[in-house]
């Protein structure tokens, strides 16, 4: 039996796209020799918000324009962390980069992994100092064009930021899509998998907090493996299907919930109502105490 060129070509194409999906982000110091956890010092408000944006090729239209309108949400909710999702196009990044550190939110990383990148961006008004990212093990259908998550090279990434009062940790993620539950059990692993990373690398003594697109509700699964399995308290006053904000158990300090926006994210151009994304998001603002 002989293989035809143009199947030895498709073949090799193949190969080649399998190894450029593999590249792996791995752990990563911002800032060279970052000090230790540094406890707050005194009681802190924060605004954290997550967004998924919707930003990528073929499957989303106006961009641009949403990306300024999600940029104008942030900024009118005066959020102080934000971790997007689907941010998978640069130009889309640079606009929410740009306008934020406009807005006082000056500091930015972008988690770069697999074949498109992560899409997870996150943008802080405090400087970021340390990211830490691991990939899903289990990453869903490669042969699954149409939905595109195994390419995208998803994890759990986390910042560490400074606040004028000690530091802070943030964890974001944006877990394997439903697409009518037929990767119910590929979340639930990934769920698993970030909650023993959370496990493993949230630091003592500071405030550590969780959010992201999950793509699980409250009765599922996957989102009992995460909360449960990592110690995570729900931070909303608002109910959400699978966009969520938490906060991890410590004995070092405690956070009471102020209250929780949804990010409606609706304008009107010629009379025709156009919505920012296929998800609303959320910023919800907590006081942090010892």
């Amino acid at each position: 039996m002989t293989i035809g060129p143009a199947f030895a070509v498709l073949l090799g194409l193949m190969m080649g796209l399998f190894v450029l999906n593999r590249r792996s982000a791995v752990a990563l110091m911002v800032a060279d020799n970052a000090p230790e956890p540094t406890p707050l010092r005194a009681p802190v408000r924060l605004r954290l918000a997550t967004q998924n944006v919707k930003a990528m090729y073929l499957q989303s239209t106006y961009r641009e324009e949403r990306m300024h309108g999600i940029a104008d949400l942030i900024i009118e909710h005066e959020a102080d962390i934000v971790c997007f999702q689907e941010v998978f196009i640069a130009k889309c990044r640079q606009i929410l980069v740009d306008r934020l550190a406009e807005a006082g939110l000056g500091h930015h990383v972008y988690f770069r992994c697999g074949l498109v990148g992560s899409g997870l961006l996150f943008v802080s008004r405090y400087p970021i100092i340390e990211t830490r990212f691991e990939r899903y093990k289990n990453e869903g259908n490669p042969f699954a064009w149409h939905h595109g998550d195994y390419w995208a090279g998803k994890g759990m990434a986390a910042i560490r930021v400074v606040h004028p009062e000690g530091h802070l940790v943030v964890y974001g993620t944006h877990a394997h899509a439903a697409y009518k539950n037929r990767y119910e059990r590929t979340r639930l692993r990934q769920m698993e998998q970030a909650a023993v990373f959370i496990n493993t690398t949230a630091p003592e003594g500071v405030p550590v907090f969780v959010m992201g697109d999950i793509n699980c509700e409250p009765h599922e699964d996957g989102y009992a493996a995460l909360v449960d399995g990592a110690e995570l308290t729900r931070m909303m006053t608002v109910e959400s299907d699978i966009d969520h904000i938490f906060l991890r158990h410590a004995d070092s300090h405690h956070a009471e919930l102020i209250d929780t926006a949804q990010m409606a994210g609706i304008y009107c151009d010629g009379g025709v109502i156009y919505l920012h994304s296929d998800h609303f998001g959320f910023c919800s603002e907590v006081a942090i105490g010892k």
